[in-house]
């Protein structure tokens, strides 16, 4: 199959064909069809053909190769009954005609770059070749684009007309909701039931949205004609692919209402990490903090860092110790719960503190013996010994674990009342700056310095 027999078979763009990573799968997708007696190129040729190049090591500058795409190229290969490992000698110079699903995922590479053929190749809309049946293509969703929905110019305006009254100079997504809202309350709405419902669900995130930027909706004077015209850039770009999505319109609504929901999962682990670190001040002042912060990094929102020089790190772990580090563990926990309202508190940093109080609770009953009623006793070592991980001691211990686990997560939920004035000025303070120095903690918190004169 030469490049010729493409442009006259499937009449792709010339600039795609003088892809030399395109190049290179045609001649691996030939090889592919020739190990099968193929009598035609198919798209399942094609994708085994892509898989084996990205395994080669031979494609420069594309695409990484998808999970789904991976599947999607091993489902192929085994619908021809080719062995990915079998080597694929990417020699000779044979030409083969294509099949009509090929022809088509050609047609459409309207860019011309490798990059659209792959998304294509790949897409669910052209279908892989089957030695009994071809799978129809899905017929092509005409685009439509936001801008196009007859309610986007209402709610651009109320958007606008936000933006005018409280001097903001451009509309973006997070004015783009409020914009709806305002439209919703006006009536304008009823024949669209999805962006009622999607205001409706999310009214919580649009309440703090509307707080943080302090836009009290009633004080807009709607006398005025003076409306906000330019357009952010990010709001722009959300417009621009919008016809992505089945409905536009809402596609654009959420990522405006997801400003709320970000706002509010920050303020939830700003209360979450003052909930440990006020409760460590109260509990455990010989364990100095380092830093508290609400900044992301790797795979946390957030972090309180105690400082590892402290002479406390080397004191030997008393009970009390214990019993009063599971209760800095669940703070952050119990404080979010107590600021959001609710008893979730199943996010993945509160996930991975009952994980830690967990296991530090767990130590101490089967292992340190710091439990009185249990006794002495290494529970490991009778495991070891006996080589069972059940009985009737096994089980004790696991009673043992969750009475002193409910027992902590009370006096945690106590100590977290009586101590919410602090949590709270903390958290707000992290709002602020979101990340605090030892010095700045206790610039905020000075209660908790302790000062003692001989």
């Amino acid at each position: 199959m030469s490049s010729r027999t493409l442009v006259d078979s499937a009449e792709a763009m010339p600039l795609l064909l003088k892809e030399s990573n395109f190049q290179r799968i045609v001649l691996r997708a030939k090889r592919v069809a020739k190990a099968g007696a193929a009598k035609a190129l198919t798209v399942d040729h094609f994708r085994v053909a892509a898989l084996v190049a990205s395994r080669e090591k031979v494609l420069r500058a594309a695409p990484v190769f998808e999970t789904a795409w991976l599947t999607q190229a091993e489902g192929a290969a085994k619908r021809l009954g080719f062995d990915l490992l079998t080597p694929v000698n990417t020699s000779g110079k044979e030409e083969w005609p294509l099949d009509a699903s090929l022809k088509h995922l050609l047609s459409h590479c309207k860019t011309n770059t490798f990059a659209d053929f792959l998304q294509n190749l790949f897409s669910d809309e052209f279908s892989g070749s089957d030695k009994t049946t071809a799978k129809p293509a899905k017929p092509a969703r005409p685009k439509s684009f936001a801008r196009q929905d007859p309610h986007f110019e209402r709610i651009l305006d109320r958007a606008g007309l936000v933006a005018h009254c409280f001097s903001v100079d451009r509309v973006g997504l997070d004015l783009f909701a409020v914009g709806t809202l305002l439209a919703h309350g006006e009536g304008l709405l009823s024949d669209r039931p999805s962006l009622i419902h999607c205001l409706n669900i999310n009214q919580h995130a649009i309440k703090k949205l509307l707080s943080h930027r302090g836009w009290d909706l009633q004080k807009i004077s709607k006398k005025t004609s003076a409306r906000v015209t330019s357009e952010s850039e990010e709001f722009a770009q959300a417009l621009r692919e919008s016809s992505k999505h089945d409905d536009p319109l809402l596609s654009v609504l959420n990522l405006g209402v997801r400003i709320g929901v970000d706002l509010a999962l920050h303020e939830r682990v700003a209360y979450h990490e003052a909930g440990h670190a006020v409760i460590n001040l109260a509990l455990m002042p010989e364990r100095g903090i380092a830093e508290v912060t609400i900044e992301k990094e790797d795979d946390s929102d957030g972090h309180v860092a105690y400082d590892q020089s402290s002479p406390w790190m080397i004191t030997p772990t008393s009970k009390e110790d214990v019993l009063d580090t599971l209760c800095v563990a669940l703070a952050g926990r119990v404080a979010e719960q107590r600021q959001a309202g609710h008893a979730s508190g199943t996010d993945s940093g509160a996930t991975s503190d009952l994980r830690q109080a967990t296991n530090k609770a767990w130590a101490a009953i089967t292992v340190w013996g710091m439990d009185e009623e249990f006794g002495p006793v290494v529970l490991e070592t009778m495991i070891e010994e006996s080589g069972l991980r059940g009985g009737w001691l096994f089980n004790e211990a696991q009673r043992h674990l969750q009475r002193v686990m409910k027992e902590a997560h009370v006096r945690t939920e106590e100590l977290v009342r009586l101590h919410w004035a602090h949590i709270e000025k903390l958290a707000k303070s992290l709002l602020v700056k979101p990340r605090l120095s030892q010095d700045e903690v206790f610039a905020i918190l000075p209660e908790f310095v302790i000062v003692r004169s001989e």
